[in-house]
């Protein structure tokens, strides 16, 4: 499982098992000392930290091209 926790980025969205077997998904904000810190959503954003023990599914994060390469783009279609 520890091979999971090396392919997480920010924004990929991570699903984790509970003590009671349950799954959670919540988004991958920061890598901390004791492991990557979760937004398990609600009005203000509840965080939730895992070391990557009970770590079952990561969902990369879509890329979107920053305004800086579309305008490059829009240039050289010109």
């Amino acid at each position: 499982m520890n091979s999971l926790i090396n392919i997480i980025r920010p924004g990929d969205r991570v699903t984790i098992l509970d003590l009671y077997g349950k799954p959670h998904t919540g988004r991958a904000v920061m890598l901390g000392p004791a492991g990557w810190v979760l937004n398990m959503g609600g009005p203000h954003g509840t965080p939730l930290v895992t070391d990557g023990s009970n770590i079952v599914r990561v969902t990369k994060a879509r890329v979107k091209p920053s305004g800086l390469a579309n305008w490059l783009a829009g240039v050289e279609a010109k």
